[in-house]
């Protein structure tokens, strides 16, 4: 398990007869509870069954971090600048011991409970977990000089095949057993983990009743599949990046199911106990090896959305639960920069810009019409062919889905929902993204990470990360850091000390041309294919 540096005074919280037992963080004086299990896994792609530690006794020792799910190395992410500052760990990989949850807490005691922020992470539901690289030291630190402590709390979940895959066998297992048949495992881990800090985050001074989520990405996609769910686990909820996608069809599900039994040799006219009994018989590594460089979407899942009709995707249009209370919901400015530098679009030629859009759009007007908004042009730069396809890519896949989130919400009585484009763009000069705002870069701002907000960090990246945190403390603490949205769409852009309110510029250039209903059916045909990505692949 990830062993964490820094570690000095020990800390305590008494549940019951149950002692957990952290530390005390020598840097930034927050207390630290790393590790503790809050749900177990019975079999592979089974529910996961609570622990309601109230009923344990003894000492349970929080001071590091746990396995996490199994999943592909990341490499490189240690070297980067933008993690310099970071617990350095290593991470164990444990299929049926990840459902992990820390929690960082002041130390002085509070005459009151205090807001409890949940971190959901991202990395496409394939890789990712609530440990290193999303440290509350930081975030809990500044909350307390700041004068609006908080609690922070970062979960893992299952990811890939073991948290989403769903057939008509695991149905009926499920039912068989007595239990309500989710279709994405993973979905019900991150329930389960909120239900479990609604029970127990007031033995560490937090208030139940007072709960934010906030994820980037796939943890994005997961807030609002939260709010969205018939299941009270917060009052308010920040979306961060979060894509606009097509929920898979249940036979879309069962292909996938029937593929990777076939995989196993089982004949497809075994019984459903001998293809589940197959599945389960293969390592973990196995699993990780048929999912490959895929990603998983969530299923599309009547008993989970509620609120939510078949026919649409993640962004809706749909209403939220009736306990949410406000909404936070943005992206960065050149999301699909990380995407198009990985696959090598600095090295194309103008003309393969074009050719690209061609070869997606089908219609030759509609193609020429888009490649006119976008600027792409085989007569013009390199350079201004690439930006152009970097900004469509983020329009189709990430920036626009704030917007329809807000604008259903005007005709119904929904929360007031606030909206934001980060803008700050990465600041080191040795980073292959170096310039752009891109896909994940504000999850370093938001957990308030040294590179960008310690005594090092440039002054114009650190006003960035102090109006940013400014505004995830506000929004913990029960306040709309800005104006809700509006028709003449103001929106907050976070950019160092240019930061502020604005109007926003062109935030769904692809309507002008399909109209907006039309125009948010016909962008999710097109958004992965843009990138060479489909359901079923990464980069």
């Amino acid at each position: 398990m990830g062993s964490v540096a820094g570690q000095s005074a020990p800390a305590s919280v008494s549940l019951g007869k149950l002692e957990f037992r952290g530390f005390v963080n020598d840097a930034t004086q927050v207390s630290n509870f790393l590790g503790i299990q809050y749900a177990t896994i019975p079999a592979r792609f089974r529910q996961a069954q609570p622990i309601d530690h109230s009923t344990l006794t003894g000492v349970l020792e929080a001071t590091q971090y746990g396995p996490i799910c199994p999943q592909a190395v990341r490499p490189g992410r240690g070297e980067s600048p933008l993690f310099q500052g970071l617990p350095q760990t290593e991470d164990t990989m444990d299929e049926f011991g990840c459902l992990r949850l820390n929690v960082y807490t002041p130390t002085a005691q509070h005459s009151s409970p205090l807001p409890v922020l949940v971190w959901i992470h991202g990395g496409g539901f394939v890789f990712g977990d609530g440990g290193r690289e999303f440290d509350g030291n930081f975030l809990v630190q500044h909350s307390v000089e700041s004068g609006k402590p908080i609690l922070f709390v970062a979960m893992n979940y299952r990811l890939g095949y073991f948290g989403f895959l769903t057939s008509e066998e695991l149905k009926a297992e499920a039912k068989k057993d007595g239990q309500i048949p989710f279709s994405n495992m993973a979905m019900y881990d991150q329930r389960v983990a909120l239900l479990w800090v609604q029970k127990h985050i007031q033995y560490f001074g937090g208030d139940p009743s007072n709960i934010t989520i906030a994820g980037e990405s796939a943890g994005g996609l997961s807030v609002l599949a939260h709010l969205r769910s018939h299941v009270p686990v917060c009052q308010r909820g920040f979306i961060m990046s979060s894509p606009n996608l097509d929920y898979p069809r249940p036979e879309e599900a069962q292909a996938t199911f029937d593929r990777l039994v076939a995989s196993t040799d089982v004949p497809s006219s075994a019984t459903g106990e001998e293809k589940l009994a197959a599945l389960r018989a293969l390592s973990s590594d196995d699993m990780m090896a048929l999912l490959g460089r895929s990603f998983s979407t969530p299923l599309w899942d009547p008993e989970w959305y509620t609120y939510q009709d078949d026919s649409t995707p993640t962004a809706g249009p749909a209403p939220l639960g009736p306990w949410v209370k406000a909404v936070i919901t943005g992206s960065t400015k050149q999301e699909a920069a990380v995407f198009g530098m990985s696959m090598g679009w600095p090295s194309w030629t103008a003309e393969q810009f074009s050719e690209r859009v061609k070869d997606v759009i089908q219609d030759g007007k509609d193609a020429a019409e888009l490649m006119r908004l976008y600027g792409i042009d085989p007569k013009s730069s390199q350079k201004i062919n690439l930006e152009g396809l970097i900004d469509m890519v983020t329009d189709t896949n990430f920036s626009g889905l704030p917007y329809i989130v807000a604008e259903q919400s005007e005709s119904t009585s929904s929360p007031p929902i606030s909206l934001y484009r980060f803008d700050q763009p990465d600041p080191f000069p040795g980073s292959p993204f170096y310039g752009y705002a891109y896909h994940s870069l504000d999850n370093a701002f938001f957990c308030r990470y040294p590179s960008v907000a310690g005594p090092q960090a440039p002054a114009d990246v650190k006003a960035t990360a102090d109006a940013f945190n400014k505004a995830v403390l506000d929004f913990a603490n029960g306040s709309q850091p800005w104006e809700t949205y509006s028709k003449d769409q103001k929106i907050m852009v976070f950019n160092g000390k240019a930061s502020g309110l604005g109007k926003a510029d062109q935030p769904d250039r692809w309507r002008k041309i399909f109209g907006a209903r039309d125009g948010e059916k016909t962008v999710r045909r097109y958004n992965h294919k843009l990138m060479a990505l489909g359901h079923d692949s990464l980069p």
